[in-house]
């Protein structure tokens, strides 16, 4: 019998940074992904599609909202990340998740139609964004269902700031978003590439928030600034000395209850299928 949860013999490993990245981020972001998922009204027997579902962390959410009839899609890509999901998940037996190696392309989603197809677009290395996203949605859009609804979460390393102000870190995360190139945010063209794609916008929510010291907020801003310092430093957009006092000086803040950490920005979009659509 094929077991979705069968393991696959990975290539590579993922560091333990790596690991608590993805860890804080899905801590940073845990309630409002719950109501997300909550406003999608999902009902027990409905299917989900989780396309390229990076660790799998979303992928019970949804399907303890389908349960005990409904089914959830996961599909990864990447041959190791599958490996990954399969053995973090490997204790949820039973709960309707299954998980596809493989794309559209060369690994088909199981048939049928789906009520909710769900895509995150968080661009780190666990989870990389999709380049073509108006290809995306057309090669996705004929497993959505009449009248289902299509899902994006996007969050992103921009927009993180911190009260009150540290006059280096806000010039190095400056300069480092200007290497960075960073594309504008992706909730800025979903209307226009829903509208192509025969899909009706629903809503578009913008998240940020600030808290305080302690909190999901400030620790992934803590993981974040320590996994980037070094890569600033080689990079020569910081020097050793600045980012010896910058250490200090976060240091310093990290035990100041006066400080608040404005998270980075995330989006909730939701657009519904249209009936009329013909593949």
């Amino acid at each position: 019998m094929h077991d979705p949860f069968g393991v696959i013999l990975p290539g590579r490993t993922l560091s333990p940074q790596q690991r608590l990245q993805a860890k804080l981020l899905d801590q940073l972001w845990e309630s409002e992904l719950e109501e997300f998922f909550d406003r999608l009204q999902l009902r027990s027997g409905a299917r989900v599609l989780v396309y390229n579902c990076g660790l799998g962390l979303d992928l019970p959410r949804l399907a303890r909202r389908v349960a005990p009839h409904g089914e959830v899609v996961g599909v990864q890509p990447d041959p190791f990340m599958a490996h990954e999901v399969k053995h973090s998940l490997r204790d949820l037996r039973g709960m309707g998740i299954r998980i596809v190696l493989g794309d559209h392309t060369n690994d088909p989603i199981p048939d049928g139609l789906y009520e909710v197809i769900f895509v995150a677009w968080r661009n780190n290395e666990i989870q990389p964004a999709p380049v073509r996203v108006r290809d995306l949605i057309q090669r996705l859009r004929p497993w959505l269902s009449p009248q289902g609804r299509l899902a994006v979460w996007e969050d992103r390393s921009c927009g993180m700031q911190l009260y009150p102000s540290l006059p280096l870190l806000e010039r190095t995360l400056r300069r480092w978003q200007r290497a960075q190139a960073q594309s504008p945010a992706l909730s800025c063209s979903l209307a226009e590439e829903f509208a192509y794609c025969n899909i009706m916008l629903e809503s578009a929510r913008p998240l940020q928030k600030a808290e305080v010291p302690g909190s999901p907020t400030d620790r992934w801003f803590d993981h974040w600034l320590q996994k980037h310092g070094p890569d600033w430093v080689e990079a020569q957009l910081i020097t050793a000395k600045q980012w010896a006092r910058l250490q200090q000086q976060w240091d310093s803040r990290r035990v100041n209850p006066g400080t608040l950490y404005f998270s980075p920005q995330a989006f909730g979009v939701v657009g519904k299928a249209l009936a009329s659509y013909v593949a």
